[in-house]
């Protein structure tokens, strides 16, 4: 008579479930952000200490892009389209989330909210 193999009982209970599949998808993807500023020097250079002082495991899952532009808020606004466009050329990616930082005391009230009111454009252009 033929001897059995003996298959441990955990391995049986995995078969039996399907366990045995192999995972697909299971890596998270990867965000990018875009930070423009309006300061050229002075809030990139914030920002910039803020991503050297993340977490490790932080930058591995994003990928953050800090411009610092020297533009009134109704130009940093087009060049925020711009450099999207840009991106999107270059790396064939949309960026998951824009930050756009200006300073409100240095304009008039109007140019603020033409700005704060600007979201259809970018949702019109992702």
């Amino acid at each position: 008579m033929a001897r059995k193999i003996k298959i441990p009982n955990h391995l049986q209970k995995s078969l039996a479930r399907g366990n045995n599949k192999r995972k697909i998808d299971i890596r998270t993807k990867r965000k990018y952000y875009l930070i423009v500023c309006e300061g050229e020097q002075t809030e990139p250079n914030y920002f910039e200490a803020i991503k050297e002082r993340l977490p490790k495991g932080v930058l591995t899952s994003c990928h953050i892009e800090i411009e610092g532009t020297g533009k009134n808020t109704e130009s940093l606004l087009d060049e925020t389209i711009r450099l999207m466009g840009k991106w999107h050329e270059e790396t064939g990616r949309q960026i998951d989330k824009v930050w756009i930082v200006f300073d409100r005391d240095s304009f008039d009230p109007q140019q603020f909210k033409y700005a704060k009111n600007s979201k259809e454009m970018f949702a019109e252009f992702n």
